[in-house]
């Protein structure tokens, strides 16, 4: 019988160890509680597409969401795989609670102001939280009893604001909004820049998003008279900070610009923090 390392018992992620043939060798805790079943293989409770599933994650290091089925539920999860000397370690990250609080917001009609900035900045808070851990579990090597414990305290903090985002999107009616200015959006991670998309324009505001900077410099040349506002990530894939706003500022020198940044003293010009404060970015949109 194989056993898991002492921290990854405790881990609060589900972690499977599967083998060349796809067999659940090992669990965590946590992996056990969602109904996971050591020696059971794992088209009991997932399916596959031909290919095994331990080869489909030898190939690359993070799967596309799948759909874990077990008898009274199912968890739609990103699955983290590294390669150890027993077999594949899987680590899930359940993103069910975040598909469903986006069906909500698709579902509800147009929000009114006050309604729609709440669940806004509860979201924004949510993913600013999703985001860290995603930051903090890229190396699994590395995972310290503090990160650990940080991870904890990020999982609550994202299920205290997708918990006050049901109860707000049920609370209320929602009214229409006007249209407002275009705005450009460059962020290289692919969930926060959908929201924010998502997000903007529930507000009202016309938004086109790219996640790296050389695609968002060909857009801004042949429409920098549409687009009043850029969003751009500190870091964005393509082109290096600096080298993007200036660009940026060259094809439209009346650009306005707003960095997301980890340190927004660093940062030139106008910036915000990460994880995101809708509230706030909607603020300096408006200013």
């Amino acid at each position: 019988m194989i056993n898991l390392e002492t921290n990854l018992l405790s881990a609060p992620l589900p972690v499977l160890l599967i083998d060349s043939s796809d067999s659940i060798v090992a669990l965590n805790k946590a992996a056990i509680s969602w109904g996971f079943v050591v020696d059971q293989k794992i088209e009991t409770y997932l399916e596959l597409h031909g290919k095994p599933f331990a080869t489909e994650l030898s190939a690359k290091r993070e799967s596309k969401p799948r759909i874990f089925r077990f008898p009274c539920s199912e968890k739609h999860c990103h699955v983290t795989a590294q390669k150890s000397k027993d077999g594949i370690l899987c680590w899930l990250h359940d993103v069910s609670p975040q598909l469903a609080m986006a069906e909500r917001l698709r579902q509800a009609a147009i929000p009114g102001e006050n309604q729609l900035r709440r669940i806004n900045h509860l979201s924004s808070t949510a993913l600013g939280y999703a985001e860290l851990l995603d930051v903090i579990m890229s190396d699994l090597d590395s995972l310290s009893p503090e990160q650990m414990a940080l991870v904890q305290h990020y999982q609550s903090e994202v299920r205290h604001s997708l918990q006050s985002i049901q109860k707000s999107t049920v609370s209320e009616k929602f009214r229409s909004q006007s249209v407002k200015s275009s705005v450009l959006v460059v962020e290289s991670h692919a969930a926060l820049n959908e929201l924010i998309t998502e997000l903007l324009t529930g507000e009202g505001y016309k938004v086109t998003s790219f996640l790296d900077g050389e695609s968002a410099v060909q857009y801004l040349q042949v429409n920098h008279h549409k687009v009043k506002t850029a969003i751009v990530e500190e870091a964005p894939k393509g082109l290096d900070k600096t080298s993007l706003i200036n660009v940026l500022s060259d094809v439209a020198p009346g650009l306005d610009v707003i960095v997301l940044a980890a340190n927004p003293a660093s940062s030139p010009g106008r910036a915000i923090r990460k994880p995101l404060d809708f509230e706030q970015l909607l603020q300096m949109l408006e200013d």
